[in-house]
Order: C-alpha cells, then structure tokens, then sequence
C-alpha cells in the first residue's frame, strides 16, 4: 500500500502551515504529514496508469520473497560479472524491498491543526498525470 500526494496538495500544506506559525501556535517545532489520505496499492496504481496510457497493466503475480531471492541471484551475477562486462538493471534487491514495503501515513494531525484537506482526489491526480504526459501513451509518435 502506498499513499501518493498530489504535488499541489503537498504545497497547500506548506502553505498551511507557514499560516499558522507565530509565537505560542501549536504547530511551531513540529512534522506533519501531507498525504492524498487514499492508499492505494502500487499494483492498482500502476495498473491504472498504464490503461489511462492505453497499456496492458501488470497480470502476473510473483510472491514478494520469490522476487527478492531472484533479485539478490540477479545482483551476485551483476556484480561477478561487473569487470568483463558492464550491465545495468533496476532489479535489484534494494528495489524489490522498497516496492514489498507498504508506504502509507496518517495525515491526521495535519487536518486537526491546519485545517488540512486533499486539494485533488487520486482519481484526479491520475487524470492529470495521463494528461500531463501525452507523449507516453501507447502509439505516440514522440515516444522516447
């Protein structure tokens, strides 16, 4: 599970809390959480980007720790073969990790004491990802 944040609700935060800072305010000196405030899995995220891009979205499913023993087979082989020949992939063990750990937080505090909201729902957000980024839709021509 993860929780993306759209860029401008992350700034509305910032812009929330500079607001409330003077003298004796309670949110002087301390962290708070921006967050969209919907975790989502990162499959069904992905899954969603890549249709809204007209892509075929990820079908097969491979246990988190069968993925990462692969990786680490992958990474002893890499860097073996690292003096003779020079490879490269993101299939590494530190990335596997990453993406088998949940990454979701509560924004609570940030809504009781700055009156903080999402300014765009997910469903938004990705609607203006897809849009952002024409060139990355399955059959353009601008593909890099």
């Amino acid at each position: 599970m993860v929780d993306f944040t759209h860029v401008r609700s992350v700034a509305h935060g910032h812009i929330l809390a500079a607001e409330k800072l003077e003298e004796g305010s309670p949110v002087c000196g301390q962290a708070f959480i921006i967050t969209n405030d919907e975790p989502i899995s990162f499959w069904d995220f992905f899954g969603r980007l890549a249709v809204g891009a007209g892509y075929t979205p990820p079908y097969i499913s491979i246990p988190y720790q069968l993925a990462l023993f692969l990786s680490m087979i992958v990474n002893f082989f890499m860097v073996l073969l690292r003096p003779v020949v020079k490879l490269r992939t993101t299939f590494i063990p530190s990335r596997i990790a990453l993406a088998g750990t949940h990454h979701y937080y509560n924004c609570g505090k940030a809504k009781k004491l700055l009156g903080y909201k999402p300014l765009y729902s997910m469903e938004e957000g990705i609607k203006q990802a897809l849009a952002s980024y024409p060139h990355l839709r399955n059959g353009s021509k601008k593909q890099n």
